[in-house]
């Protein structure tokens, strides 16, 4: 018999790949427009190469909300943000882009809190505002 595993146990690599996976295939995230031309930040210079972008972002978000909890817009800019090349002047910090962020919360909303119904934060929640909130 198997031991039961949690989100501490799994690779977040494999985690995150395989929930986002899991993701696309149940359609709980509606897929916006301009995910195909949009930068995930002012410090990118082209938008992603993959096309299933999106969801390994959705992934990786609710994996970083189940083990901090209490994450904003503001935390997860942080979190994905990097260093922005200047050419031949130094290498400084920027935060990602917190419209995409945005639209991601707002995206589980709309489709009924797409993260509690997936029971991946759990039922301890009351909205699905509450979880990036407290």
């Amino acid at each position: 018999m198997e031991a039961n595993r949690t989100v501490k146990d799994v690779s977040p690599h494999e985690f995150v790949k395989a929930y986002a996976a899991h993701l696309k295939r149940s359609g709980k995230i509606e897929l916006p427009p301009w995910t195909d031309i949009v930068k995930t930040g002012k410090l990118k210079e082209l938008p992603p190469y993959d096309p299933d972008w999106y969801y390994v972002r959705a992934a990786s978000m609710a994996r970083k909300i189940y083990l901090r909890g209490g994450l904003g817009v503001g935390g997860f800019r942080r979190i994905y943000g990097g260093a922005k090349r200047n050419g031949s002047r130094p290498r400084h910090f920027c935060n990602s882009s917190g419209s995409l962020l945005v639209t991601f919360f707002s995206n589980c909303r709309m489709s009924t809190s797409s993260i509690l119904i997936l029971k991946v934060v759990g039922k301890s929640h009351q909205t699905a505002s509450e979880i990036w909130t407290k």
